[in-house]
């Protein structure tokens, strides 16, 4: 259903909230400075390019560890963490923050019938 990247990140801002944090802030690490915004659309690329068995392009490859919201690197990561590696954990982090919002906000319904789902997924989060 992603419908392209720009689809599918303008789906996934509008569901999550463009400036929401991917992963949650934590007391020895602070807040990870990465947001749905930031990612969204290169994690569709990303997906892209694996799904259709093509090389993983060098911006994915890229050495740029974890980081916090001060663009500092956040410690137990190593500096050669590739950004590939943020947008996998970003995956796991955004999928449950989606199923999440579906049960809190009871949008199983929505999601049932692909045209209620998609009509949902145009309007902005609050």
């Amino acid at each position: 259903m992603a419908g392209g990247t720009s689809t599918f990140g303008e789906r996934l801002c509008n569901l999550l909230g463009q400036g929401t944090p991917v992963f949650p802030s934590a007391e020895f690490i602070g807040q990870p400075r990465y947001t749905v915004g930031d990612v969204a659309d290169d994690l569709c690329d990303l997906r892209n390019a694996i799904a259709h068995g093509n090389e993983i392009p060098s911006k994915f490859r890229k050495e740029t560890g974890f980081e916090d919201a001060r663009g500092k690197l956040i410690d137990g990561y190593s500096s050669a963490y590739q950004y590939r590696n943020v947008l996998e954990e970003s995956a796991l982090f955004l999928l449950c923050a989606a199923l999440k919002t579906i049960f809190i906000r009871d949008l199983t319904d929505n999601v049932a019938d692909e045209k209620r789902w998609r009509a949902y997924l145009k309007q902005r989060s609050p």
